[in-house]
C-alpha cells in the first residue's frame, strides 16, 4: 500500500503530532508499505524532497504561536512527483498549511483522504485573539466554524479519544469518526536506566534521594495549567516533596515568578530543555506523574509515564477515561482536597505504591504503536475497498 502523511508539523520539531507521525510511519514501514511525508521545511530542512520527505516553503509566524510556521502560497510545483507515485491513501495530520495539498494530491489520484484531529483550536484561543473575554469568546466560535469547515471535507476523521469525537460532534461534524488512541513505543519508555544515571541526575537537580519527586514532562505553555501544580505545591514543599518539571516553554518566566512569591524555589525544579532520546530516562525520576491541563486531547506525556511504570495524578477530563483507573493506576483528581486526598493516599501506603507499579507494568503494551498501527490500517483497507 502507498500512503502519503501530510503534517505541518514534522522533526526537529519536538510535540504530539510528530510523535503520533513517526510511530504510524515507523509501523507501516515495518509492515512493507510505501511512505511518504508532505511537510514543511524547518529547522533547517530544505525545500524540495529528501528521501521519501518532501519539504514546502514556509514562513515564520512565531509571533502568533511559539515555533509556528505557515506554508508559502505556491506549493504545486513541490507536490508533481508525489501525483505521480500515486498513493493509495492520504492521510493528513493538521488542518492549515499541509491541508489543501493533501485533498489536492488525493483528488489528483482518486485516493481517500483521512484526517486524525489532534488539536482543539478552542483551547488555544489566547493566541488567536488576544484580549478581553470578548474577544476570547469570539476566537472560541471561530475555532469551531474553522474545525468544522474543514474537517467535513475529509471522507474519515480519527481521534486520539472519545473526548475529541463528542467535541466534534458538537461542531456539526458529520463524517465517520474513528477514535483511535496514539501509540507510543512501550519498550523504550519501560527500559529503566541504571542506578547509577538515576542517582547523579537527581544529585545533578539538587533532589534528595529519598524525597518523593511529583514529575511533569512536557512544553511550559499557559493552557498546560500548571500553575495550579504550583498553587498546591505552597502547602507540601517542607514535607520533603518536590516538583520536577521537566521541557521548556513560554510559560516558564510565568512559572518562576510564582515560585519566588511562594517561597518555594528550592522544592521546584526545572531541567530545561532535554534531548528528546533522553525524555524516556526522566520520566524513572518521578513517582507520581503530575498534570493540571484540561486542553488535551489525548495527552501522550499520561501514556508514556505509565509504560515507564509511573502512576497517574492528574485533572479530571475526558480524555483519560479508559487510561487512568482511579486507585488502580493513579487518580483523577477534581480540586485541591481530591489532590492532597490521593496524594497523602500514594504516600502513607506502601502496598498501594507497589500494586500500582505492578499494574501499569503489567497492562502497558495496549498503548503501542503496533496495536495503533493496525487500526488504522484496518481504516486504509476499508476505505481503499469503497473506492
Amino acid at each position: 500500500m502507498k500512503v502519503l502523511i501530510t503534517t505541518d508539523w514534522y522533526k526537529p520539531a519536538v510535540n504530539g503530532v510528530v510523535t503520533s507521525v513517526l510511530n504510524l510511519k515507523n509501523e507501516l514501514e515495518m509492515r512493507g508499505h510505501d511512505v511518504k511525508v508532505l511537510t514543511l521545511a524547518q529547522g533547517g530542512a530544505e525545500v524540495g524532497t529528501e528521501g521519501n520527505v518532501t519539504y514546502l516553503p514556509s514562513i515564520d509566524v512565531s509571533r502568533v504561536y511559539p515555533d509556528a510556521i505557515l506554508r508559502f502560497p505556491k506549493y504545486k510545483k513541490y507536490i508533481r512527483h508525489i501525483i505521480e507515485w500515486k498513493p493509495d491513501v492520504v492521510h493528513s495530520q493538521c488542518e492549515i498549511s499541509t491541508y489543501k495539498p493533501a485533498r489536492f494530491i488525493a483528488r489528483a489520484c482518486g485516493a481517500p483522504v483521512i484526517h486524525t484531529y489532534h488539536t482543539v483550536y478552542e483551547y488555544y484561543a489566547q493566541y488567536l485573539i488576544p484580549g478581553n473575554h470578548l474577544s476570547h469568546l469570539l476566537s472560541h466560535q471561530m475555532a469551531k466554524q474553522f474545525s468544522k469547515r474543514t474537517v467535513n471535507k475529509f471522507d474519515h476523521v480519527i481521534t486520539p479519544s472519545k473526548k475529541v469525537e463528542d467535541l466534534l460532534r458538537t461542531y456539526g461534524i458529520t463524517k465517520p469518526i474513528s477514535v483511535i488512541p496514539t501509540g507510543i513505543e512501550v519498550e523504550r519508555f519501560a527500559n529503566i536506566p541504571e542506578k547509577s544515571w538515576i542517582d547523579a541526575k537527581k544529585k545533578e537537580l539538587g533532589i534528595p534521594e529519598d524525597a518523593m519527586v511529583l514529575i511533569s514532562i512536557g512544553r511550559l505553555a499557559q493552557e498546560k495549567n500548571l500553575s495550579e501544580i504550583l498553587g498546591y505545591m505552597k502547602n507540601l514543599a517542607h514535607d520533603d516533596i518536590y516538583f520536577l518539571v521537566v521541557g521548556d516553554g513560554p510559560y516558564r518566566p510565568q512559572m518562576e515568578e510564582m515560585i519566588r512569591n511562594y517561597g518555594i524555589e528550592d522544592y521546584v525544579v526545572f531541567t530545561g530543555k532535554v534531548n528528546p532520546a533522553e525524555v524516556n530516562n526522566y520520566y524513572h525520576l518521578g513517582d507520581l506523574f503530575v498534570n493540571a491541563s484540561i486542553s488535551e486531547t489525548q495527552g501522550l506525556t499520561y501514556i508514556e509515564a505509565l509504560s515507564a511504570g509511573v502512576p497517574l495524578l492528574c485533572r479530571k477530563d475526558s480524555c483519560l477515561d479508559g487510561i487512568v483507573e482511579n486507585g488502580i493506576n493513579g487518580w483523577q483528581y477534581k480540586d485541591e482536597l481530591d489532590f492532597y486526598f490521593y496524594l497523602d493516599e500514594y504516600r502513607e501506603n506502601a502496598q498501594l505504591r507497589e500494586a500500582m507499579k505492578k499494574h501499569v507494568k503489567e497492562n502497558r503494551m495496549r498503548f503501542s504503536t503496533g496495536n495503533f498501527a493496525e487500526a488504522v490500517i484496518k481504516i486504509y483497507e476499508e476505505l481503499i475497498e469503497l473506492r
